[in-house]
């Protein structure tokens, strides 16, 4: 847990590097700054692969984890979309008429942030315990249902609608007034769903206390 939350932070502060010494003319330290990022980022990556499969009951363990890789899958895909569609926005653009990169990388820490915030609240720790252990510690009445998994499904088309399918098939999509707030909600609806649901099971486990 902790090796998680720690990766979390480098994260966010690699970024925040990055995006203030990010600059077109120094193109050696930019790459540097990126092998960094990129060894932050996979840091957090194999951290989130080793815990995954402690969070899950049992009965839909494989399930949870393969979910898990299909949307570090899904991201890695439509980051560069994402990312390219952003670059071309006119909020992201310097008075001179070419790309803040500075901006652009920022925008980066946002579901690191968030992604940090998820894991302090809604990830056990789970140092130091079997799998036999953590499968008798299971209540048994987490929340369940196929609400849950429709709505999640829901996000899926939604979000892959509004970063990818959009960015790509629509002319100067990266133009229109609507095409930030669109992509940001795209972005933001699946931690909405995990604050939510999250939300309800941390109500839930209080009660009991």
């Amino acid at each position: 847990m902790g090796n998680l939350l720690g990766a979390w932070v480098l994260c966010a502060a690699v970024i925040v590097i990055c995006s203030i010494f990010v600059a077109p003319n120094q193109f050696l330290f930019c790459i540097g700054l990126m092998l960094l990022f990129g060894f932050s980022l996979n840091y957090a990556i194999t951290s989130v692969n080793l815990l995954m499969p402690e969070q899950y009951p049992t009965a839909i363990r494989n399930t949870g984890v393969a979910w898990c890789q299909a949307f570090a899958r899904f991201g890695g895909s439509a980051s560069s979309i994402v990312l390219g569609g952003i670059a071309g926005m006119a909020a992201f653009q310097t008075i001179g008429g070419t790309t803040n990169w500075s901006l652009v990388v920022l925008v980066l820490i946002v579901p690191f942030v968030l992604g940090f915030i998820c894991a302090l609240l809604f990830v056990r720790d789970t140092n130091g315990k079997s799998m036999d252990q953590l499968a008798n510690e299971a209540t048994g009445d987490e929340l369940s249902g196929t609400a849950p998994f429709t709505i999640m499904l829901a996000i899926v088309v939604i979000l892959f609608s509004l970063c990818i399918v959009c960015p790509l098939a629509i002319s100067g999509w990266s133009k229109l007034p609507i095409a930030l707030p669109l992509m940001a909600t795209g972005m933001l609806l699946p931690f909405a769903f995990f604050f939510i649901f999250g939300g309800k099971q941390l109500a839930k486990d209080a009660g009991k206390k």
